[in-house]
């Protein structure tokens, strides 16, 4: 069984090896970007839309149509009125597929679609009248969820535009938890 994991990561490596000279030469990108994020399902019932901050690494072959992707996302979304203050923060790091649709014909826009796993950390600050945001107590947990989505980008390969929203689904031990953000930002 060992032997035959062998024999096949090395016929993997070979055809890696194999690819002509064009296609070998991986393109690494870095973008950052921001926007608004919608606190969905029951998470819509506390809180109110906030705001989301990206930076990604991603890495592809030019000829080819699939990527991967590093995303690091930092979310905030704050209480509705009535209810205690404080508010809810979203760390992510999410492993993602960009799947580049055919650009539009002369105008330099790529549509994709996006999608992965992650590990998503949730701080919920809960602040007390009087005292600053999180003096009356703070919860963490450290959860497992998946994204997916569509956007757009625009420009040449070294410097583009883009915007797109996702939807998270986050795995609780309560549930799940689902947001919504919209960003756009700049690919280097």
């Amino acid at each position: 069984m060992n032997m035959r994991r062998t024999l096949q990561a090395a016929a993997l490596g070979a055809a890696c090896v194999a690819l002509p000279a064009s296609r070998a030469h991986a393109q690494l990108t870095f973008a950052v970007g921001g926007g608004a994020s919608w606190p969905v399902g029951r998470l819509g019932d506390s809180f109110v839309t906030g705001y989301n901050a990206l930076a990604s690494l991603g890495v592809g072959l030019p000829s080819w149509p699939v990527g991967l992707r590093i995303d690091g996302m930092f979310n905030q979304m704050n209480h509705k009125a009535g209810v205690p203050s404080g508010n809810l923060q979203l760390w992510t790091v999410n492993a993602d597929l960009v799947y580049n649709i055919v650009p539009f014909k002369g105008g330099g826009i790529t549509p994709y679609v996006v999608g992965g796993a992650g590990y998503y950390n949730n701080s919920y600050h809960i602040g007390v009248s009087g005292t600053s945001v999180g003096a009356g107590g703070n919860t963490h947990a450290n959860n497992f969820g998946l994204n997916g989505g569509l956007g757009l980008k625009a420009g040449v390969a070294t410097l583009s535009v883009f915007v797109e929203s996702r939807f998270h689904y986050i795995f609780t031990s309560g549930g799940h938890t689902e947001f919504v953000p919209l960003t756009a930002g700049i690919i280097f």
